[in-house]
């Protein structure tokens, strides 16, 4: 149905396909805002009523309903299966559509393919720690069944992955080298950005040790820019375009006007 088919009882499904992009796109939030996975109050994917109109508009409807959550950071606060579950969220097949008979413009039984669901996740923030030390203790086993439940399945894509450590992320058990093997374990595919955040200096550069050392080239590591120090930078950079300056008035001036029959000397 991408060209929209004016004899269908569905009125949507008469328009073309680009003008119902514009209607899910209005509904289903593409602003980059974060998802809470953890929080009790619930953060909304969405105005989601287009999916109860019908089971047609419903397969549509929900394909860009999920795919959506690829332009939304996902902020995880909590860990275990049911998190991994929002990453691999899908839509589920209708059982009325199990009874229906064949359509040209759906497929049997009403689902899409597969490889449609292999989506790429823009942004997910991951924290580790906790002020209280039980509780973080508690997100350090949820984190690792988290880990386990991805590596289990298909791996995730993400373009930007930020971890953010709290305090007593750091214990007996689970350190540097037990973070960095989470999360290069198989679970993620990184297209792009690692980003650490809340880490002291000495944890931070071990960490880059540890992720330099499997060289991995799609994976850009992102630190705090320092400063250049040293006194008289500027003013060294100055001199040397001033210098530059001198030798081409010095002698490309007196080459130009020899051609056009005069000759300037510079003393």
């Amino acid at each position: 149905m991408v060209s929209g088919n004016p004899y269908v009882r569905n009125l949507l499904f008469r328009l073309p396909i680009e003008l119902r992009f514009k209607i899910y796109e209005y509904l289903f939030i593409h602003d980059g805002s974060a998802i809470e996975i953890g929080r009790q109050s619930h953060t909304p994917m969405g105005n989601t009523s287009i999916l109860r109109v019908c089971h047609a508009i419903y397969h549509e409807a929900s394909i860009a309903l999920y795919h959506s959550m690829s332009h939304r950071k996902l902020f995880f606060r909590t860990y275990g299966s049911f998190s991994a579950d929002v990453l691999n969220r899908r839509p589920s097949p209708l059982q009325c559509c199990r009874n229906m008979s064949y359509q040209k413009w759906l497929e049997y039984p009403c689902v899409v393919r597969e490889l449609s669901w292999k989506r790429s996740i823009h942004s997910v923030v991951f924290l580790i720690g906790a002020l209280d030390f039980m509780m973080a203790l508690k997100r350090r086993w949820a984190f690792s069944e988290f880990i386990t439940t991805l590596r289990m399945g298909d791996h995730m894509r993400i373009y930007s992955l930020t971890v953010v450590a709290a305090q007593n992320w750091k214990m007996p058990g689970f350190d540097e080298n037990d973070l960095v093997q989470a999360l290069f374990s198989g679970a993620i595919m990184y297209l792009g950005k690692l980003t650490f955040r809340g880490f002291s200096n000495k944890e931070r550069d071990r960490l880059c040790q540890l992720i330099h050392a499997r060289n991995i080239p799609s994976l850009k590591i992102e630190r705090e820019k320092k400063r250049i120090q040293g006194p008289g930078f500027s003013l060294w950079i100055c001199k040397v375009f001033f210098f530059l300056f001198l030798y081409l008035v010095r002698f490309t001036v007196p080459i130009f006007f020899s051609h056009h029959g005069k000759f300037l000397q510079i003393h």
